[in-house]
């Protein structure tokens, strides 16, 4: 009797033992902390080099447009012309209320073969033509199909 208790009690142990190491939800939470670190830490060293770049990008574009101001004003002192800062113009604004003009179409808002006229070239439901529109009707039947 001893025995069989010292074996149930073994076993149970052995069993708590393995069902502890294996708690899903905690490790999935440890996983999602990880993770959340490592996107953290991540994110900064992204930011960290977009700015890096932005800079780098900045300062080199700025040295080839001064590069280039300075040849066109080297060559501007040859030709004995005077170089006058540039104004910038103000930016136009659109008025909200005009609408561009909408292209034509034919049936169900495709838009039209041959420029907006109606006829020519096209037949049935605005299909283009077999004759390319030369002769309306002569080498059609029906709703536009070619004769055999």
């Amino acid at each position: 009797m001893k025995k069989i208790f010292m074996v149930f009690a073994i076993s149970a142990s052995a069993a708590l033992a393995l069902n502890s190491c294996n708690n899903a939800e905690e490790v999935a939470k440890q996983t999602q902390e990880q993770n959340a670190k490592i996107q953290s830490l991540l994110d900064e060293k992204v930011a960290a080099l977009e700015a890096e770049v932005a800079a780098e990008c900045d300062s080199e574009a700025a040295t080839l447009a001064q590069a280039q101001f300075d040849s066109l004003v080297a060559v501007a002192a040859k030709t004995g012309k005077k170089v006058a800062p540039v104004a910038k113009k103000p930016a136009v604004k659109q008025d909200p209320k005009k609408e561009a003009p909408k292209p034509a179409t034919v049936g169900n808002g495709k838009p039209s073969m041959n420029g907006g006229t109606s006829g020519s070239g096209t037949v049935g439901s605005g299909k283009p033509s077999m004759d390319g529109g030369n002769s309306p009707g002569g080498n059609t039947v029906g709703s536009g199909k070619p004769k055999m």
